[in-house]
């Protein structure tokens, strides 16, 4: 989510498009985006809601606690009233718990605010801010269906989680690991899977921390760290179901979540039904990459048949969800959602 203030009462921006400068200079500089940020999709506040149909403005923000669940990242521009603006709060408080708000000041710092510090920098509820009195019961509304939505999600995820990797010597066969697996290269990754050393410390399930012995591993090998995505995720991600069968027959743990609480079996049904797919992973082969990462959600379901309790543990989860949503969001919605 882009986040901004309103630069008068009739625009979102000025004439010079500073708000969208500040924005777009944020996202080329940035370490976590690495200027590749053309290949996301992004909910941008005032854009993504109609301002002249009240129709469809209406059904736009009806939709927003989905979209709010959806997002992976939060930007908003701290400028001029930003912290004291309705809408603005109920953003910054309605956003996800587990990831934190990047607020960009008008001196251009940087602030990363977490879930339990919104309070101490908005103050009070998010209708009490600036707005107008109409958007006031509209404001509570959007905020007791984010309170429905993550009731829909709750109860349902498993405990275990990625554990990161601390020291370089053991990063190093865990990247030759993992580069196989993103690459889907079947002999390298058998070779890695050789390698793997015995320590408790590293395992099929680990993956980089985002510092490690003094290095910036993510830059290094150019991954994501925040996602915290293991082999298993990679693999299933980029649409390399003879990875994932591989990984899977060596003992890799098919309920281990990311950081955003997605498993791998997860992530490949994410991805294949996400709107921005299959661009986002920039294989030129479009019908192909579809094909395989469908290959990757249909090996976990064999798997998942064949008697795996965490799989099985994990799909009862999903259709309770689905069960839960039935009738408020389309299959391809849920599908991606889950």
């Amino acid at each position: 989510m882009l986040l901004t203030g309103w630069a008068a009462p009739e625009t979102a921006d000025t004439a010079e498009h500073t708000q969208a400068g500040a924005l777009i200079t944020y996202l080329d500089q940035s370490g976590q985006w690495k200027g590749q940020w053309t290949d996301y999709y992004f909910w941008v506040d005032w854009a993504c809601i109609d301002q002249d149909d009240a129709q469809l403005k209406a059904r736009q923000i009806q939709a927003l606690p989905i979209y709010m669940r959806c997002c992976n990242y939060f930007v908003g521009l701290a400028w001029g009233s930003y912290l004291e603006r309705a809408w603005c709060r109920l953003e910054a408080k309605g956003f996800r718990s587990d990831i934190s708000r990047k607020l960009i000041k008008p001196d251009g710092e940087y602030l990363n605010v977490g879930f339990d510090e919104v309070d101490a920098l908005m103050g009070g509820a998010p209708e009490e801010g600036q707005c107008q009195a109409a958007d006031r019961p509209v404001i509570q509304q959007v905020m007791k269906a984010l309170a429905q939505v993550d009731k829909a999600f709750g109860d349902t995820q498993l405990p275990d989680v990625v554990a990161k990797v601390e020291s370089w010597a053991e990063l190093i066969p865990l990247a030759q690991l993992v580069t196989a697996a993103k690459g889907g290269d079947i002999p390298a990754l058998r070779a890695a899977l050789e390698n793997m050393p015995a320590e408790a410390s590293v395992s099929l399930d680990s993956c980089p921390a985002g510092e490690v012995d003094g290095h910036a591993a993510c830059d290094v090998y150019n991954w994501p760290e925040n996602e915290s995505n293991n082999a298993l995720h990679w693999a299933a991600q980029y649409g390399h179901p003879e990875a994932v069968k591989l990984l899977l027959e060596h003992g890799a743990t098919p309920t281990v979540r990311n950081r955003s609480q997605r498993t791998a079996w997860q992530l490949a049904t994410h991805t294949y039904h996400s709107p921005a797919f299959p661009k986002s992973m920039r294989d030129p082969d479009e019908e192909a990459m579809a094909a395989r990462v469908l290959q990757c959600v249909e090996a976990f379901e064999e798997r998942a048949r064949a008697g795996d309790e965490g799989l099985q543990a994990e799909a009862r989860a999903r259709d309770e969800k689905q069960r839960r949503l039935d009738g408020v969001l389309t299959h391809e919605w849920r599908a991606w959602l889950w």
